[in-house]
């Protein structure tokens, strides 16, 4: 079988959850001949300037505008008019993209973004042959954006939105509840690491957004010895400004920029700091890491947060103030965050649907 994986590098969360499939199908389905690919590497520059560079910028710069634009665009009936209408002009942008479906011929397309789902049914008729498409939800949150019409399958995390797209009249056959797959690492077996000191890891994301160092400073007002760790991501300057910082003598503090083996660097935390990404989120769930989630992105990673909470794996902090005292009562009170258990890996859940499905 010939398993082709899309994703869509805004952020990190959509192109991790293909190379956690990806890693999962080398460790467990050595038979499947998989490939995965990011599609802003096969789609216009046009486009791209109009869609990944413009939502990056939206959620840099205006972040109360993606608000709005996420709760107008949660319409069935509104995106429905606008996909009729500009399904040609994707068609256009997406033509390397689909001169590398055609040559790969792949049996199947599993999309973890919703724009490569989209670009995919709308150039079916380019292919010489129906290609079946399964797209992963990679929040926590249902969004009238990740429908997209002739999908065969979705892979979505939670059974309370298995209920809300039998709502929508999407078949049960349909709907599949995987989770959100992440690296095979994260399902290591691992001895429990017992700190001398509380070990608090920050982290900004694989794009650096946020302000860990106006973070790390609060942290320093904990007035016991305390061990912090900083993964900066690909931000160099926030790195640079980091390592600046005056530590007071209480306070262990180690900086790095991109790392390959954050799982390693999550299991040695005793709480967690981050931006409540899909794919972050569920980490520290697998690992029963508590999550601090700060900066969330308007709407779908709000929704992450408020996931987290629901389920006793961490706390939403109201401000900086706030910050200082979550940390405080998740490091006074461990065994009340202990979250969900998985029994299985979501990567494993995905590939073992998909081949019963091609059988």
């Amino acid at each position: 079988m010939k398993l082709l994986l899309l994703s869509l590098s805004t952020g990190s969360g959509h192109v991790r959850a293909a190379e956690a499939i990806r890693n999962t199908a080398k460790k467990e389905y050595p038979d499947i001949d998989i490939k995965h690919i990011d599609i802003f590497d096969y789609i216009s520059l046009p486009f791209k300037k109009a869609t990944v560079d413009g939502y990056d910028l939206i959620i840099k710069q205006a972040p109360e505008i993606w608000r709005f634009l996420y709760k107008r665009s949660n319409d069935e009936d509104l995106l429905h008019k606008l996909n009729k209408f500009t399904k040609r002009l994707k068609k256009l942008n997406a033509k390397k993209l689909y001169k590398y479906i055609i040559e790969y011929n792949p049996d199947y397309i599993i999309s973890t973004h919703l724009l490569s789902s989209d670009l995919v049914m709308s150039g079916q008729d380019e292919f010489s042959k129906n290609i079946p498409l399964a797209t992963l939800v990679t929040d926590y949150r249902w969004h009238e954006l990740w429908f997209v019409e002739g999908t065969n399958r979705y892979f979505i995390p939670t059974e309370e939105m298995r209920k809300e797209l039998l709502n929508r009249g999407i078949s049960p056959k349909s709907i599949t509840v995987s989770g959100i797959p992440v690296d095979p690492n994260f399902y290591n077996d691992t001895k429990f690491i017992n700190n001398k000191i509380p070990h608090i890891l920050v982290m900004s994301g694989g794009q650096g957004l946020g302000r860990s160092d106006k973070i790390v400073k609060i942290l320093f007002e904990i007035n016991y010895p305390i061990s912090i760790t900083v993964i900066a991501g690909k931000n160099n300057k926030l790195e640079k400004s980091i390592r600046s910082i005056v530590v007071p003598n209480h306070v262990k503090l180690n900086v790095y920029g991109w790392v390959d083996n954050i799982d390693e660097y999550m299991r040695k935390s005793d709480v967690i700091i981050s931006k409540p990404g899909g794919l972050t989120t569920t980490e520290c769930m697998i690992l029963k890491k508590p999550l601090i989630a700060v900066n969330p992105i308007p709407g779908q990673e709000e929704a992450n947060a408020r996931y987290i909470v629901d389920n006793n794996a961490g706390l939403i902090p109201t401000d900086e103030k706030d910050l200082l005292k979550c940390v405080k009562k998740i490091l006074d009170h461990p065994k009340d965050y202990k979250g969900i258990n998985f029994e299985k890996s979501a990567g494993s859940i995905i590939l073992e649907t998909i081949k019963k499905e091609m059988l």
